[in-house]
């Protein structure tokens, strides 16, 4: 059952269906006509039909959802029927009001209007009939602009409600949806810190396995380095994983905050890749500034995934890394002086590469990948050390 401006009906009156509440008010209003009559009140009891008449203003009101403007129209004439036929003076003008609060609250404006000039009129025809003085007048117009208000008010809080209830609908869709962007945002990235630490660790762990045989009787010494540093990597690569897929099941904001690789981590990943035999020059110039931890893990995926293309394909003897800091920004280098023709050109590489140019894109750098001039091959990176909702990051061809 519909309820006025937050009012509830008793509890047993909340699960009658629509059908059923119809059929209660005729039920009411059948009562308040008749009982009056049975017990001889306005003047004594009226002949049989009269019963019939009176019942007339009540009957019609089961049909008052599906027709309301007729269901009003049928109980309104009843009523002045009543009337005219000088039938015992009771107050019958019960079916005519609900008649009224059902169009005001279930038509269209224009319904609306027509209905309540037709309820004024009705008032004006009952009076002249019934001979009501100013106050009786006054009394009954009242009533029945009550009445339509009431339909309205209680129409414009239904209204009210099914609005705040597809706001909240809308905003839970939306929300739902931001998780599920966060979602895949998360797993994106999950996949790519994934995709670095596992093709890093395993290019230097298939280097140094390809070698082993080769110095394991030659140079004994230099192959349990090479064991060594098959070990570290494999280690580093474990508690890598460990620490980015420990906390997957919980909150995706408590795994934002595990431990990440930082620019203080670039010493002992250089260390790993040059126990592959791959001489790697680290230089630092300019005073370091703090650096965002996204920008910090972006920079040191970079020179990561460099390196490991070097191991990878470059065939180089020799690498570089400079980082250049200046008040503007940090300038990243990684060079060798190996077969540029077979590194993977932009473009056309595998993931490492689009995790690159996504990553330093996000910090509001720019990336240049691609051969030097003389051989070898260059990844550089240029990134702002103040940004702000940069645009994505440009990868331009080396010259």
């Amino acid at each position: 059952m519909s309820t006025p401006l937050g009012w509830r009906p008793p509890r047993p009156l909340q699960n009658l269906s629509a059908r059923q509440a119809d059929l209660l008010v005729v039920v009411v209003v059948l009562l308040a006509v008749e009982l009056p009559l049975a017990f001889g009140l306005g003047g004594g009891p009226p002949p049989w039909w009269g019963y019939l008449v009176a019942a007339s203003t009540a009957l019609p009101l089961l049909f008052r959802r599906q027709v309301p403007m007729l269901t009003m129209i049928a109980v309104s004439v009843a009523e002045l029927v009543y009337i005219a036929l000088d039938l015992p003076d009771i107050w019958s003008i019960y079916g005519p009001l609900v008649g009224v609060y059902t169009v005001s609250r279930n038509s269209e404006p224009l319904i609306r209007r027509i209905t309540l000039a037709l309820a004024l009129l009705a008032v004006v025809l009952h009076s002249g009939l019934d001979q009501m003085d100013f106050q009786e007048f006054t009394f009954l117009t009242t009533c029945s602009v009550t009445a339509y208000l009431v339909g309205w008010a209680v129409r414009t809080n239904a209204a009210y409600t099914v609005a705040l209830e597809e706001r909240a609908h809308r905003l839970e869709q939306e929300q739902q949806l931001e998780a599920e962007r966060a979602t895949s945002a998360e797993r994106a990235r999950i996949a790519r810190d994934m995709h670095d630490i596992l093709s890093h660790a395993v290019a230097l762990i298939v280097v140094q396995a390809e070698s082993g045989p080769l110095v394991v009787r030659a140079d004994p010494a230099r192959a349990e380095a090479s064991f060594d540093a098959i070990a570290t990597a494999g280690r580093d690569a474990m508690a890598q994983l460990r620490r980015l897929l420990g906390m997957v099941p919980r909150d995706p904001a408590e795994l934002r905050r595990a431990p990440q690789p930082t620019m203080d981590d670039v010493p002992r990943m250089i260390e790993t890749v040059r126990a592959t035999g791959l001489h790697v020059e680290h230089s630092v110039s300019g005073a370091p500034a703090p650096l965002p931890p996204d920008t910090e893990l972006a920079v040191y995926r970079l020179i990561q995934e460099a390196l490991t293309n070097t191991v990878r394909h470059a065939r180089a003897c020799r690498a570089e890394v400079r980082l250049s800091w200046s008040r503007a920004e940090l300038a990243v280098l990684v060079l060798d002086d190996g077969i540029g023709a077979d590194n993977p050109a932009p473009g056309r590489g595998g993931r490492g590469l689009v995790g690159i140019r996504e990553r330093v894109g996000a910090c509001g750098g720019v990336v240049r990948i691609g051969p030097r001039e003389g051989g070898g091959f260059m990844v550089t990176a240029e990134i702002p050390l103040a940004h702000k909702d940069f645009p994505v990051s440009r990868v331009e061809r080396g010259s």
